[in-house]
């Protein structure tokens, strides 16, 4: 079962007309959105994935169900930013997904012991820094490294002050 649909069939398990709006935020934050996140640490999302689930999240917090439309009150950008700001907290999708895939770039990028940390480095470092941009291109590796490359490269932006 994909992430969307493992969402959509969560969701759909609640009584949205039985929660008060706190109810719902607090199920949005500590399920949905935690939901995804083992896949997410090594998977980039798409685009349009994270859209399906942030509009999934963005329709049961307004109490909306394929029976009843009501109006967005707040735009969700809104809804994402943080209490300090004025928002509910919730994070975004893609968002989350980023800071996940850092993670396991950050351990890579800063020599982690593990075993598979040594795994992935003997298989495609090859002594090479896994923040260099030509890392993935021009050989055969699976979409999860591509994508663990993707995050490390985003932590080694973030330690050069990019």
């Amino acid at each position: 079962m994909n992430l969307v649909e493992n969402t959509q069939k969560r969701l759909a398990a609640w009584k949205i007309d039985s929660l008060s709006l706190a109810g719902r935020v607090t199920l949005i934050k500590d399920v949905t959105s935690a939901l995804p996140n083992y896949t997410m640490m090594y998977v980039k999302c798409s685009s349009e994935t994270c859209l399906k689930l942030d509009k999934f999240n963005s329709d049961f917090l307004w109490g909306h169900t394929t029976n009843k439309n009501d109006v967005y009150l707040i735009k969700w950008d809104n809804v994402c930013l943080s209490k300090r700001n004025g928002g509910l907290g919730i994070k975004k999708t893609k968002n989350m997904n980023q800071v996940l895939l850092t993670k396991i770039g950050r351990w890579l990028l800063h020599g982690e012991n593990g075993i598979w940390c040594k795994l992935l480095q003997y298989k495609y470092l090859k002594n090479r820094n896994i923040a260099d941009s030509e890392l993935t291109k021009g050989i055969t590796c699976s979409s999860t490294w591509k994508d663990i490359a993707f995050g490390a490269k985003l932590v080694a932006k973030v330690f050069n002050g990019e």
